[in-house]
C-alpha cells in the first residue's frame, strides 16, 4: 500500500508538473524542443503506466478535474469508418487511419476559436482556445490492438513546425477525451481542447505515440 500511495502522489506531482510546462511552452515555444520535450515524453509516459497499473488492481486514481464528469469507453459504433488508403502523413479530416491490427484513429473535426463556459478559463495573452474532436478504435487482436487513448497522444503542428500540446485540465467542448484504457473491441471518442495563437493558424493535427506518427491536415478557410 506504501508503494501505491507514492505512486499516487506521484501521479499528481507528474500532472502539476506537465501543466507548468504547457504554460511555459505556449510563452515560450522554443521550449518544445530539447530536454523539456524529453522530460515531457518520459513524464507522459509514467502518467500513462500508473494509471493502467492502477486499473489493472481496481484501484481509483485521481485524474485532472473536469466540470462535466468523464467519458466512458463505448462498444464499436454503428458507422463503420472506410480506412485511408493514403500516405498515414497525408491523411484530411475525417479520414480513418489503421493503427494495430484492425484498430484505427480519425479526426472528425477542427473548432477555433472554442469559448469558454465559465469565467474561470482564460486563455494567454493573444491565445484563444480551439478543439479537436477524435475517435479511436481499439481493433479485435488480443495481442495486437491499441491498449489506450488520451489528451496527450495529439498535439498541434504550427506554420513554423512547433507542435502545441493540449490545454492541462481545459474541457471546454464536450464530450471530452481523457485518458482511457481500451480493451479488444473498445471505441472511445471526445473532445482535446488547445490554446492557440490568434494569429497562426495550425497545419496539422498529429497523433504521436511509440514509433506510430499520423498526421491529418486541418484546411486553411
Amino acid at each position: 500500500m506504501a508503494d501505491l500511495k507514492e505512486g499516487h502522489e506521484a501521479y499528481k506531482y507528474m500532472g502539476g508538473y506537465l501543466q507548468d510546462l504547457n504554460t511555459l511552452e505556449t510563452r515560450y515555444p522554443e521550449f518544445t524542443t530539447g530536454e523539456l520535450a524529453v522530460s515531457r515524453a518520459a513524464l507522459e509516459e509514467r502518467q500513462r503506466k500508473v494509471q493502467q497499473q492502477a486499473e489493472t488492481l481496481g484501484i481509483s486514481i485521481e485524474a485532472p478535474a473536469s466540470e462535466f464528469g468523464e467519458l466512458e469507453a463505448s462498444s464499436l459504433p454503428e458507422s463503420t469508418l472506410k480506412i485511408a488508403s493514403t500516405n498515414p502523413n497525408r491523411l484530411v479530416l475525417g479520414d480513418a487511419a489503421s493503427i494495430a491490427d484492425g484498430g484505427w484513429l480519425t479526426v472528425h473535426s477542427y473548432e477555433s476559436p472554442v469559448s469558454a463556459p465559465s469565467s474561470k478559463k482564460h486563455s494567454e495573452p493573444g491565445h484563444e482556445f480551439s478543439a479537436i474532436e477524435v475517435e479511436g478504435y481499439a481493433g479485435e487482436n488480443i495481442e495486437d490492438y491499441l491498449d489506450g487513448l488520451g489528451e496527450s497522444d495529439f498535439k498541434l503542428q504550427m506554420p513554423d513546425n512547433t507542435r502545441l500540446q493540449w490545454a492541462f485540465a481545459v474541457y471546454l467542448k464536450q464530450p471530452a477525451l481523457h485518458y482511457t484504457r481500451l480493451t479488444p473491441g473498445d471505441c472511445v471518442r471526445g473532445w482535446i481542447t488547445f490554446q492557440t495563437p490568434q494569429v497562426d493558424k495550425p497545419k496539422f493535427v498529429v497523433y504521436s505515440r511509440k514509433r506510430t506518427v499520423l498526421k491529418w491536415s486541418i484546411p486553411e478557410d
